[in-house]
């Protein structure tokens, strides 16, 4: 997809998206009125963000290739030790053709993205990864 609107990948259940050019508000946020949003699979987007990305993220993977203006304040840095983790996810990524994410297969090697953990206002298990490619 080149570009998507507001609510990209919207309570996302599984699956894969991947969005070659910019999100609008609420990608991978929850609805209006709605507690959760993306409860799994894996939302890339490779150009910018709208406000509240991940906005009530719950176990899902959101990855930036470019990072956004602010990090929301309910998503902390952190988190060593997935090395192995990204190593695995990149070329999964590339694998996937079919899907849009051969583009991907650039990012692994020794630069690791920085991770943000977060929406820690709603149990804090989605992960948001920014790698600069």
């Amino acid at each position: 997809m080149a570009d998507a609107g507001l609510f990209a990948a919207c309570e996302m259940q599984g699956g894969r998206l991947s969005v070659q050019g910019n999100a609008g508000d609420f990608a991978a946020g929850a609805l209006p009125g709605d507690m959760e949003s993306m409860t799994g699979g894996t939302l890339a987007i490779r150009g910018s963000a709208g406000a509240r990305l991940g906005d009530r993220m719950r176990r899902g993977t959101v990855l930036l290739t470019n990072a956004p203006s602010r990090i929301p304040p309910t998503f902390t840095e952190g988190g060593h030790g997935f090395d192995v983790f990204w190593l695995l996810f990149t070329r999964m990524l590339a694998r996937e053709t079919a899907h849009g994410f051969a583009c991907f297969a650039t990012l692994a090697g020794d630069v690791l993205p920085r991770r943000y953990a977060g929406d820690l206002a709603v149990d804090g298990r989605g992960e948001l990864l920014i790698a600069n490619s």
